[in-house]
C-alpha cells in the first residue's frame, strides 16, 4: 500500500486553507455588493433625481441633507474599499503560501484571531505592539 506524499497535517492545512479562502471569497462578493449599494443609493441619487432630471433643491435643508448623504456614502465607500484591498492581500496570501504568518514576527497567527479577522496580518501580540507604537506618533 503506497501512501500519499502529503502527510495528514497538511492536509487539514490545506482544509483550513480552503475553509478560509471561501470565507474570504463571500466576504468579497457581499462587499462588492455592498459597494454598488452604497454607489446607487447616497452618492449618485444625492444629486440625480429617480427620473434622471439633475436635482437642485430649493431649501438650504434639502441641499444640506443631500450633502451629508453624500459625504457619509463616500466615507462608507473608501470603508469598504479598504476591506476589500484587505481581503485581496488575504486571498494573495493564501496563493502564495503565507496566509496566517505574522508579517513582524513570522510565527503562525491563531486560529481563533483568524476567524474572527480572516485578513489579519499580525498575531495579537504584534497588533498590540502596533497600535500602542501608532498611537505614540
Amino acid at each position: 500500500m503506497q501512501r500519499n506524499s502529503t502527510g495528514k497535517g497538511e492536509e487539514m492545512k490545506r482544509e483550513k486553507l480552503n475553509k478560509y479562502k471561501k470565507r474570504l471569497l463571500q466576504l468579497k462578493k457581499k462587499l462588492l455588493h455592498d459597494i454598488g449599494v452604497i454607489e446607487d443609493e447616497h452618492i449618485r441619487h444625492s444629486a440625480i433625481l429617480e427620473g434622471g432630471d439633475t436635482y437642485y433643491p430649493q431649501h438650504s435643508a434639502d441641499i444640506a441633507d443631500n450633502e451629508f448623504k453624500a459625504e457619509t456614502g463616500f466615507k462608507i465607500k473608501e470603508s469598504e474599499e479598504k476591506l476589500l484591498e484587505e481581503i485581496n492581500e488575504a486571498l494573495d496570501r493564501i496563493d502564495e503560501g503565507s496566509y496566517g504568518i505574522c508579517t513582524d514576527c513570522g510565527i503562525i497567527i491563531k486560529e481563533k484571531r483568524l476567524e474572527a479577522l480572516p485578513c489579519a496580518i499580525r498575531c495579537i501580540d504584534c497588533k498590540s505592539k502596533y497600535e500602542k507604537e501608532a498611537k505614540s506618533y
